[in-house]
């Protein structure tokens, strides 16, 4: 099977705050219409690096393309039709009700000449169809579920209706089940839709389990990329995670599962 290409690049970007540097000397592929999983333990940069791809925070050092041109090339409404980012505690106003929060997807597309259209309209419909939010449309945000607004807040970075969306940490605050959910959901919008996905998550099962590259990252560089199945071994969960595991076949899906070793008595 020929490897997909790649859509977003990084090559040697350093990235800080004030002095204190994050990421030095970083390079990574992204690979189109899949499923990208930055993980690795607290600290390494995960959301550093995913911000920095987004367009989010500069780099002091390095490259960043996507599709082969520099990312300071784009100008800001151009990246905002490009690319799609859901933050890690995304935040609405009090009272907001859920069809004004997905209608702001479509905000990069408006001007004084474009104003609101009824291809507006339909593809807030459908981005909110898709995520199985239709019926939430009247409700207020802080009215619902965890689960929920989760679903409404992907709803909103559909209807800004770009090929590439970045998830900080989607599952964030949810139980398994939404979990589960919200991802099964992501798998959707790549098999479905297209949607080239670069995401960030803390559970390294699911990581595994709905991701089709990996980025693993340790201290501020990446440790290792590549499937799941290719790098996922109880060295790698070792040396980048300071855990003992061992790697088996997930029962349901195939693919690797990772299950901790039992602590010493």
């Amino acid at each position: 099977m020929t490897a997909p290409s790649a859509l977003i690049n990084a090559t040697g970007i350093q990235i800080g705050y004030g002095r204190n540097v994050i990421i030095d000397d970083l390079s990574a592929s992204f690979p189109r219409a899949a499923i990208t999983t930055i993980i690795g333990p607290n600290g390494c940069g995960k959301s550093t690096l995913l911000k920095a791809l987004a367009g989010l925070l500069p780099h002091t050092r390095g490259t960043i393309e996507l599709e082969g041109k520099n990312l300071s090339g784009y100008r800001r409404k151009q990246l905002a039709t490009t690319i799609a980012v859901l933050p890690q505690s995304p935040v609405a106003p009090e009272g907001l009700v859920v069809g004004d929060l997905v209608l702001r997807g479509r905000h990069p597309h408006q001007s004084w000449i474009n104003q609101w259209s009824t291809t507006d309209e339909d593809i807030v419909g459908q981005a909110m169809t898709m995520t199985g939010v239709a019926d939430l449309a009247d409700r207020t945000l802080d009215s619902l579920s965890g689960g929920q607004r989760q679903r409404v807040w992907i709803a909103m970075v559909l209807a800004q209706e770009t090929g590439v969306l970045f998830l900080d940490e989607p599952t964030t605050y949810l139980d398994m089940a939404h979990s589960i959910d919200v991802l099964n959901l992501v798998r959707k919008l790549k098999n479905t839709a297209g949607k080239t996905i670069i995401m960030v998550l803390h559970d390294l099962n699911l990581a595994v389990r709905y991701s089709d590259h990996l980025v693993v990252m340790k201290d501020g560089a990446v440790h290792a990329t590549g499937s799941p199945e290719t790098i996922i071994t109880p060295q790698l969960l070792n040396d980048v995670f300071d855990m003992e595991a061992v790697v088996t076949d997930d029962p349901v899906v195939g693919g690797p599962l990772i299950v901790p070793a039992a602590p010493a008595d």
